[in-house]
């Protein structure tokens, strides 16, 4: 699937707001007004929902979007 400019900048945008410690769990309103300031100009609720699926969809993509689990009962010691 080729990646254009705009879907990359989303993709970082994304990826920045779920990695930032300082917010939890950032909403989809967030992550619109974040892309939207980013790329100047309006994304729709739908393309921040794509994108986040397809950062789920793609593990070569090394996304925040489905992080690894700790498995028998650790914790992720961050």
């Amino acid at each position: 699937m080729p990646i254009n400019k705009h879907s990359f900048a989303r993709y970082q945008v994304i990826d920045a707001c779920i990695r930032n410690r300082q917010r939890s769990y950032p909403d989809i309103n967030y992550l619109i007004e974040r892309c939207s300031k980013r790329l100047d100009q309006q994304i729709s609720r739908s393309t921040i929902e794509k994108d986040l699926k397809a950062m789920k969809d793609e593990p070569e993509a090394g996304n925040p979007a489905d992080p690894p689990r700790p498995k028998g009962g650790e914790r992720d010691r961050r």
